[in-house]
């Protein structure tokens, strides 16, 4: 999202007038000094708000840490713009978070979700973020339900379970396909009781629609709402300036 300004007001326009009275530079660096503060306005306070409002927090400081600045830079003042913008590089796992949000604000579909966590791979419940022992960069030996075996759906599973091993994880289920965490395998006579945590629902190819949320809009509006006070405190800030030279 990108910043600017609009000098309409009756008082900002007197200040804007004893600006290119001054210096010639005074009125660039004002207007510059005010897109840079309501970009870092955004960043540190208004985003976050939003972010808070429309997204489940699971990470304090998400938006925060993943997000950038980039500031106004130069003299001319019709082309003078900051942004705020997401990066990713700075996730050593599912940058998916960050790239998707283009999806999050104006609505879409967001492929490549196979596998969609559930309330076992998390923390302690929905609103949590996945263990990073459970995030899918860590899981390997991943064993498909024995579709070749004969007999019942849980007789298929006890065969993947068992090929995987105690720590492995086997993609199946009665009905819905879900990747299981096999915590144990206990033989108790012609029994084999399988211990096992759901951590993701599978669904090869799948594709999730987003209803736009629109929060990154809702907090440029808050910023933009406080940028006339904001270029008042830069005006003074350069007539102080100038006037102590």
């Amino acid at each position: 999202m990108s910043h600017y300004i609009n000098i309409n007001s009756k008082e900002v326009i007197r200040f804007t007038n004893r600006l290119e009275k001054m210096h010639r530079s005074a009125l660039p660096l004002a207007v510059r000094g005010t897109l840079n503060r309501a970009a870092f306005y955004t960043k540190q306070s208004s985003m976050p708000a939003s972010a808070e409002k429309h997204f489940k927090k699971r990470k304090p400081n998400f938006f925060k840490a993943n997000s950038r600045v980039k500031m106004a830079t130069g003299y001319d003042v019709s082309r003078m713009q900051s942004i705020v913008g997401f990066i990713s590089s700075n996730l050593s796992h599912n940058h998916y978070a960050v790239t998707e949000l283009e999806e999050q604000e104006f609505g879409g579909d967001i492929s490549h979700r196979t596998f969609v966590p559930l309330d076992g791979a998390r923390k302690g419940g929905n609103a949590t973020p996945v263990r990073p022992g459970n995030r899918l960069a860590k899981i390997k030996n991943i064993v498909h339900m024995a579709k070749g075996t004969q007999g019942s759906d849980a007789a298929k599973f006890t065969v993947a379970a068992q090929i995987a091993g105690r720590g492995g994880y086997v993609v199946g289920g009665m009905g819905s396909q879900i990747l299981y965490r096999i915590n144990k395998i206990i033989k108790s006579g012609n029994k084999t009781i399988i211990g096992k945590t759901p951590l993701y629902s599978f669904e090869e190819g799948r594709s999730v629609g987003i209803e736009p949320q629109g929060f990154m809009l809702e907090a440029t509006k808050r910023s933009a709402s406080k940028m006339m006070s904001m270029y008042k405190l830069e005006a003074r800030r350069q007539i102080r300036r100038l006037l102590v030279k």
